[in-house]
């Protein structure tokens, strides 16, 4: 009990720091305060995630070693019973309290690369659902990619959210670190496809859709833009499909 309380009330501290220096900065900017340089000043984001993260050394894991060992094993089975799978479900039935981020705040503290968890943030996130004092979105999505810069679900994560958040040119280049660092899903090659193409970068949408549907993705959103804009012809239909890898979730 004494464990608990003590958790929750460090909690308490840290969401109330959090809050007083996102104001911070926030205030700041609006009190039209001359900037440095791109170069020298860090955004508002990059110091609320540093004050989130400072001071604290987690007992971290790797994700993918989630079935190295026997302790690794059960211990992934326990947050999976008492955390992430809770969180993953209170999210699909539209519960976006402060429940799932203490949840998911508790399980990426542990594996900051947890594809499930991190899946489950970004869709609360998009969702409308709030950080209530923890670490936003943002922050958990750029602790994980620095954690494991070579996991590639990581930085798929993170450009399907910069995506759907409206951030094109953050998601083409993570989609492009991904497929530099040898993803084979074709589901990547048709979100990068749409990314090309909200860029008005044709040729290169026309060749990330035909890589896409030769891998044998179905759906037709992209071929259809691509028509419309003279950058699809019957030739384009004729690739051969190949089997499907699996596929993250499409931004369309």
């Amino acid at each position: 009990m004494r464990a608990s309380l003590h958790r929750h009330f460090r909690q308490f501290l840290r969401s109330a720091a959090l809050c007083a220096v996102a104001a911070l900065v926030s205030g700041t900017a609006d009190a039209g305060d001359k900037p440095t340089t791109a170069k020298q000043q860090p955004s508002d984001q990059t110091i609320v995630c540093a004050f989130y993260f400072a001071g604290d050394h987690f007992n971290t894991a790797d994700y993918r070693l989630r079935d190295s060992t026997a302790n690794y094993k059960m211990e992934f089975a326990i947050n999976w019973e008492h955390h992430t799978g809770p969180a993953q479900k209170r999210v699909h039935a539209g519960d976006l309290t402060s429940i799932v981020m203490a949840d998911l705040d508790f399980t990426l503290k542990r594996w900051p690369n947890h594809r499930d968890a991190i899946r489950t943030l970004i869709e609360y996130d998009l969702a409308g659902g709030k950080s209530y004092g923890y670490a936003p979105t943002e922050c958990w999505l750029r602790h994980a990619h620095e954690y494991a810069p070579d996991d590639v679900d990581v930085i798929l994560a993170e450009a399907y959210f910069h995506q759907r958040k409206g951030d094109r040119e953050v998601a083409k280049s993570q989609y492009e670190e991904a497929l530099a660092q040898g993803s084979k899903s074709p589901e990547v090659h048709y979100n990068l496809g749409l990314l090309y193409f909200d860029l008005a970068d044709f040729p290169h949408a026309q060749e990330q859709a035909r890589i896409a549907y030769a891998d044998g993705y179905p759906l037709p959103g992209l071929r259809n833009k691509l028509k419309k804009a003279g950058y699809w012809t019957e030739d384009d239909d004729s690739v051969p499909s190949r089997p499907t890898a699996s596929q993250p979730p499409p931004a369309q």
